[in-house]
């Protein structure tokens, strides 16, 4: 890595670790679990309005509303809508809800844009396959920036997918 700077800032340009001080601050690791905790927070309140919405709309509260199952359907398909939305405003513009509200962008590591729709699918991928360790594995894995040695502290889905996520300064999105 050529000329680490402090605190997570990185120099020159042409990839992750070479990136401009002026642009480049690599995010902590709170605040990517924060944009993620943020995320789901928002998934499970599309799954709730989902499930208000068959409650009041299927068969016009006419016969009770709608059953358990047609609630959970409806509800699952809030939740995977907004997972879809998540997917591509990451792939295309580098944020999530949670990451918009704490200045956050994922970036591809070599070209310092988005990362594009394939790059986040396999970050999400890897991140979903840690549900398989209790059901809390997807919580390790996005922490597991944490356990990197160098200052750049890339989780496990970033080293994957060649994405990292970063707070941009002297941009609209870096000014808090």
């Amino acid at each position: 890595m050529s000329g680490a700077g402090s605190q997570g800032t990185l120099r020159i340009a042409r990839n992750v670790h070479d990136a401009p001080v002026s642009y480049l601050h690599v995010s902590s690791v709170a605040r990517r679990a924060g944009a993620y905790a943020l995320d789901h927070v928002a998934l499970g309140v599309l799954a709730l309005i989902g499930g208000l919405v068959a409650r009041a709309v299927i068969d016009g509260g006419v016969h009770g509303g709608a059953n358990s199952t047609q609630e959970l359907a409806m509800a699952s398909g809030f939740a995977a809508g907004g997972a879809v939305v998540l997917w591509v405003t990451e792939g295309v513009w580098g944020w999530t809800f949670g990451g918009l509200l704490l200045g956050l962008r994922t970036v591809n590591e070599r070209t310092m844009r988005p990362a594009g729709l394939g790059r986040i699918l396999l970050r999400n991928i890897v991140v979903a396959l840690g549900l398989l360790l209790c059901g809390v594995g997807n919580w390790l894995v996005v922490v597991s920036g944490r356990f990197e040695r160098s200052n750049v502290r890339r989780g496990w889905h970033d080293q994957w997918a060649g994405t990292i996520v970063i707070r941009p300064r002297g941009t609209k999105l870096g000014h808090r």
